[in-house]
Order: C-alpha cells, then structure tokens, then sequence
C-alpha cells in the first residue's frame, strides 16, 4: 500500500494544508495541529505530513497524531473512507485498543490491513479481529494470521479455527493444518459446545505459561540446555564439531551407534526428563492442554516444547512438532535419533529433501528401529564403511539391515581387492 495520498484524493483544505511546495513553517503550523480545521480532515493532514519529505515536519506530525485526544479522533476514525490512512493509522495506534475497535469497524479498512495486523497484533486486539466472522469468511489468511500470531488467545484461536473448519474453509498457511484439522473434526461433527468462560481463562492461562516457560531471554528463542555447543565433546571420544564438520563439506569422523545413543540421551534429555525439575513443570502442563492446543504449541513453541511434544502419544501432535516452521536442523538430527519418536514422524524426517542432505540424519535413520526397512535399506549405500560396520552391532535394527550392510561391505572389498 502505496503512502501518502495524491492530492486529487484529498479535500480542498487538506491538499491545501500539506502542498509540497509550502515553506517548511506553514507546514510544521499544520503539522502541530494548531490550524482550525475538523477532526477527520485534522487526522488527513497529520496523515500527509508524517510521510513528508522533510523529516523536522514528519516528526512534528507524528508526535501530534499520537498526542491527540482520544474523543477528537474517535468521530474521524469511524468517519474516514480511504483505506490507506486506516492501514497507517492501525500502525500507530495498534496498543490503544479503544481506537483499534473503530479501524477494525470501519468498512472501509481493507481486509489485507486486518491480516497485517492479526500476525503481530496484541490479545485484546486479536479477539477485536476475531469477533468479525464476515470478513474471516472472506479473507481466511486473517485467521491463519491470528493462529500465527503468538499473542492471539488460545480461546480466540480455538474459536476461530472451529469456524473456519465448520465453514469448510482449508487453511493452508497454517503448517500442520491437516492435523489440527483431525483434531478439530470430531469436536465438530459431534457439535460440541464452547467450554464456559472459566475454563477458557484456565486454558489462556496455561497456554500462556507453557509458552513463556524453557524460552531463554527472547520469546520464541530456544532454551539455553538445547542449544549445541561446539566445545563440548560427547562421551565416546567424538566432538560434536566432528559430527557437524559436514557443513564444511565432509564427515571428518566416524560416528558409532553407541555414540549416537548416548547424545540422543544426553543432548535431547529424553531419557533423563523425569530428573529435571523444570522438564517434570513442563511435562505437566502441556499434559493438561487439549490436542488442538498441543498442536499449536508444537508449531509456535520452542525447541524444548518440541523435544516433549515431537514424542506425543497423540500421532497428530508429534506431526505438529516436526512440521513446525520454527524448527532447526539440529532439532531434526534429534528426532531422527529418537527411538521414542512415532515412525509416522520418521517417515516425514526421510521425505524431506533438506533434511536427507545431511550425513548425520541418513546415519541416525539407519540406525533408528522405527524407520521403515525400505528407506532405511535406500540409505545404506550412503554410508561410509565404519559406520556400516557400527549399524551392524546395533541389535535394535532388523537382521535384513545387518545382512545387507554386511553384503554392501563385501562388495567395496572385493572391488578393492
């Protein structure tokens, strides 16, 4: 969207007000809002000169619009009938929620405007956004920009997907739809009604809690005990430098299954989350959410929501996890080492392109139990002989594996020899 206004689109006395070629005083006289003039063609005004070229005028203008009273705005809001002050409007007013209710009422605030909004916007302003059913309807990205939106209530996301899949509406933009879908329909066929406004608040609470919990410093960083540290060698001998020198442009060592054991144990904390107090804290609570909610925190968490929820009884949410668009390529050799990972998850892992790119992730498949014998056989050709010969002393994979890694190590030594 395209600011300011051409003056053909303005009223006389604004195009007046803020012509280019006035002197710099005339225009700061304006931009202070000293000049008699209405409130609706006052708020146009201030509109033309925060986009002025001269920034001494912009400032003014900018400082006055944030200044004024909210009852001299509130008529002119409501009143205004051209999109692009709305849209700017919606910027700077976006944390005064009595002034947001009449942009967001406004016919004439255009639907890319509200989906804008809804990716950042805060609770109060979301629910506003969510409450408008008719322009949900006709510009579903609002809701999947609300969904996003990690301020968004889970009572507002709940609702607002609800409707969407009771209109039939598939969201796209929302990744791991296909499960919340799943999740969603059978509240939905058995039309089950909204939980009371008590239990909502609950929810809200606990969604709220589990999605400032285990975050670091920064919302939606990974915690701090799941991050690698490249310093730090993992029992066996082998430095996780060594593991990722593939980045670089090869596998400078050798990685052995009871090496990849031991930092699916001790990286992921899988084994160890009953010991640690602030996992057990974890745990708990995000036991209490519904699926739907599980999903969404799989998506929007960070990395320690993933680690628990990636191995979710719920197949729906462990699919969540692995589908997240926040998750790292760290995380991915984590879950492909795994063993109490769903093979539904595995068999993502091995489809993606991306992911197969990287030595350390074809190796922890072969090795995982629970990737399917095919695939698993595809990638034996990729690997380099100790590793062949490490597989072959893990006595969780299937003989057939052992048999044909056995058969490819014959093979390069006959052609050797």
């Amino acid at each position: 969207m395209e600011h300011p206004l051409s003056t053909d689109r303005l009223p006389g006395i604004v195009a007046k007000a803020t012509d280019a070629r006035l002197s710099s005083d005339r225009k700061l006289a304006v931009a202070r809002g000293v000049m008699p003039m209405s409130s609706e063609n006052l708020l146009l005004s201030l509109y033309q000169l925060c986009h002025d070229p001269d920034e001494g005028v912009a400032r003014v203008a900018r400082d006055t619009l944030q200044g004024l009273p909210a009852e001299m705005t509130k008529g002119a809001l409501a009143k205004l009938d051209i999109p692009e002050p709305l849209d700017f409007f919606a910027r700077q007013f976006s944390a005064q929620i009595a002034r947001m209710e009449l942009i967001l009422l406004n016919k004439a605030t255009i639907d890319e405007t509200v989906e804008r909004l809804a990716r950042s916007c805060m609770k109060n302003v979301a629910d506003l956004i969510a409450n408008n059913q008719q322009r949900l309807l006709r510009h579903p990205a609002i809701i999947e920009a609300l969904y996003l939106n990690k301020n968004t209530r889970m009572s507002t996301v709940d609702r607002v997907v609800t409707f969407a899949i009771r209109q039939g509406l598939v969201l796209e933009g929302i990744p791991a739809f296909k499960e919340l879908a799943a999740a969603i329909g059978a509240d939905v066929k058995q039309d089950r009604t909204e939980p009371p406004a008590a239990e909502r608040r609950r929810q809200d609470s606990v969604y709220d809690n589990l999605s400032a919990m285990g975050s670091g410093s920064e919302e939606g960083e990974d915690s701090e005990p799941l991050e690698f540290m490249a310093d730090q060698p993992i029992s066996g001998g082998v430095v996780i430098d060594a593991i990722f020198d593939e980045f670089d442009g090869g596998f400078s060592a050798s990685v052995s299954w009871d090496v990849l054991s031991e930092f699916d144990r001790d990286i992921t904390g899988q084994e160890d989350v009953g010991e640690d107090e602030d996992n057990l804290s974890l745990n708990f609570q995000i036991s209490s959410l519904s699926v739907p909610q599980k999903i969404r925190l799989a998506l929007l968490g960070n990395a320690a929501h993933r680690a628990l929820l990636v191995t979710d009884s719920n197949k729906l949410v462990a699919m969540a996890a692995v589908k997240s668009p926040t998750c790292t390529d760290q995380e991915i050799m984590r879950f492909a080492t795994n063993r109490s990972v769903p093979e539904d998850v595995i068999r993502y892992i091995a489809s993606r392109r991306e992911w197969m790119r990287n030595y350390f992730v074809k190796v922890s498949l072969v090795n995982n139990p629970k990737t399917p014998l095919p695939t698993a056989m595809s990638l034996l050709t990729h690997l380099r002989k100790n590793d062949l010969r490490s597989m072959m002393r893990n006595k969780n994979v299937p003989t057939g594996l052992t048999a044909a890694a056995r058969n490819i190590i014959k093979r390069q030594d006959q052609r050797k020899g």
